[in-house]
This record gives C-alpha cells, structure tokens and sequence, in this order.
C-alpha cells in the first residue's frame, strides 16, 4: 500500500480517458504500497505490508492525466475496470500469487473541472479459507477532485501546468478494515503536469492520508500496530510514440515514489480501562496481553517503481493496460536495503477499463 488535454488525442479518446485518468483513480499501480492501505497487517516476513483482500492498498494511484474535456451535455460518468494480478515470479502453487479485481464508479461533473464520484469493487482470490467463496468487498471511496490549468508563459516557457487535487474518503466494508476496526480513511493529494517536448510529459504527485481506527492495535496476541498517517512522493514520466486517429494512441511511462507510515503508538495494557478493550476480551486478565506498550510511533518507509504500457483503441469507452509494479519496505532486518526486483513483491498486472 495511481494515471491529455495536453495530448493530441483523437476524438474517441475522451470520454474513456477523461473520467478515468483522474475522476476514476482505476489507473496504476503499485497495489501493495502501504500509502493506500488503511487496513493491512504485515505479512509474516516481515518485508512491509501486502494488500489482497480488497482493502484501500488494493487500489491504484493515479500519476497519470489523459483527461479530455466531456460534451457540456455529458456530466454523468459511469466506468469500471477488471483487472489481473499476480506475482512475476510464481510460487509452485501459483494460485496463491493471483487476483481478480472488478471496480465499478459513477462521477458527476458538478462544473468544469470537478468531479464528485463513489466507487466500489471486490476482489476474487483463486484460494479461500473453508466456508468462504474467495470474493470479498473492496473499500468505498467518495471523492471531489479538482483539476486546473496554469499557464507558465510569465517565466519564458511556453507551456501549461495541469494540475489535479483530490479529496477522498474511505469507508470500511472490506474485510480486513472490519477486522481491524477502522472507522474511515481520509486522503490529500495533488498532482502537476507539463509537456516537457513533443509527446514526452513529466510530473509530480504529493499525497497524505490519515487513517481513524477504533484502536491503536489490531486485536490478537500477535495484533500489530495501526497506520495513522501516511505521506507520499511521486515523480513519473510518459511517452506517447503513437498517437493516431485510425490505430490509436499508445503510451509508455515509469514511475518511482517513496512513502512512509507512521503507526499510532501502543499503550501498555495495564493502563487501558476495561471499557476500553477489544470485544471478547478478558477484563480482568490484562496480564495474559503480550506486550509492554511504549508511546512512540513507529514509521515504515516504503519504496517502489511502476513500468507501464497503455493503448487506447481507435474506439469508444476501452483503455487497456500492462504495467510491472515493485514496492517494498526500505527497511529490512534493522538494515537499509532497496531492491528492483524481489520475487515476494514484484507484480505483473492486467488492466481492461470502460467509460461512458
């Protein structure tokens, strides 16, 4: 626990780019980053979290912006995404390493340039436990975004800055933010965009988020603590080396970002009332909880990198999409180690999005 006006698309472009680009977030990458996960335990080993039961990190960021302006007449914005994930590398049973997810979202263009919109989703895992069928809910997500354009002539550059803001909020129905008590999830971003030269575009994305749960750790002996507050920094670039009214227009762009979490602290059990315990707790055995407390937050930086390839038909409504996604933890066993490739994180990821 992400992606142009500025482009000379063709026409049928629009109404597929334009909503979800920016106003549906359906874009890549990275869905195991922690920077979208309100709700995700660490994984056993220990190399920073992983989401595959369709919590926020299931979700992808959105560095690019092939946004067109929609017909005046044209405000309601219905789209939906399927999308294939699994490990480059597998595992002898490869069936633990895959997952389907479906999104669906409607927006509504309330004046140039905002969009307010609502999604959900699920998420169908090719293992499940006993009793379950293997699909489960994704979190729902309200949001307002805004997009502007600021031209740079004043500085001597001929060029445009396309800007986008957006404030979102998430609500539990996933499984494991029910599991882990989350009240809701709230997230700040901003990204900027300009033509350096020809059909070659660079920018940046900022984002924060804060994450409200009913307590500081996830119940359980072994339960961790909770992400509080999490900061994020992106820089990506995209090509487009065709763009043709009669083949369509393809794209290929990268990504690196860095992102820290910063868990709320614990509290020693013996200074926690009884009213304040997890359901089903023993009140009067508060000695039987491991863990001592401490008052510090602990932090978790992240690193990751996105390669993508995007073609949109000489058609309506279809955007396709091929990406290798990497994230990890920065901080592995007390020492600093980044790596491009590791065969427990990098993913190879398949996209068909629709608009209308």
């Amino acid at each position: 626990m992400a992606r142009g006006h500025a482009l000379r698309l063709p026409r049928s472009f629009s109404k597929t780019a334009r909503a979800l680009g920016l106003g549906l977030g359906l874009l890549p990458a990275a869905a195991r980053a922690q920077s979208t996960t309100p709700a995700v335990a660490a994984p056993a080993s220990g190399e920073g979290p992983k989401a595959e039961d369709g919590t926020v990190g299931a979700e992808t960021r959105e560095a690019r912006d092939l946004s067109v302006p929609l017909p005046d007449d044209d405000r309601w914005q219905l789209g939906g995404e399927a999308q294939y994930r699994a490990l480059l590398i597998r595992d002898t049973d490869p069936a633990n390493d895959q997952r389907l997810f479906y999104r669906l979202q409607l927006g509504y263009e309330a004046a140039p340039g905002l969009i307010f919109s609502a999604r959900s989703g699920v998420v169908q895992r090719f293992v499940s436990v006993e009793g379950e069928s293997g699909v489960r809910l994704e979190d729902t997500s309200l949001s307002a975004l805004l997009q502007q354009t600021v031209g740079l002539e004043g500085l001597g550059w001929d060029r445009q800055l396309s800007l986008a803001h957006r404030l979102r909020v998430y609500l539990p129905t996933s499984f494991n933010s029910q599991q882990n008590d989350l009240l809701f999830a709230a997230e700040l971003s901003s990204r900027v965009r300009v033509r350096v030269a020809g059909q070659l575009f660079a920018g940046l994305r900022g984002l924060l988020q804060y994450h409200a749960y009913a307590y500081a750790e996830q119940a359980g002996l072994g339960g961790a603590l909770q992400p509080r507050v999490v900061a994020e920094g992106l820089a990506f670039a995209e090509y487009s080396p065709l763009v043709s009214p009669t083949l369509g227009t393809l794209t290929v762009g990268a990504d690196v970002y860095v992102n820290d979490t910063f868990d709320y602290p614990s509290r020693d059990p013996a200074d926690i009332p009884a009213s304040d315990l997890p359901p089903g707790t023993l009140a009067n055995n508060t000695e039987s909880i491991l863990g001592a407390g401490t008052t510090d937050a602990f932090s978790s930086p992240n690193v990751g990198y996105d390669l993508y390839v995007l073609y949109q038909p000489p058609f309506d409504h279809l955007l396709l999409m091929a990406s290798l996604e990497q994230v990890g933890s920065a901080q592995r066993y007390g020492e600093t180690h980044v790596y491009l490739f590791h065969r427990d994180e990098t993913e190879f990821a398949l996209r068909a999005i629709v608009q209308y």
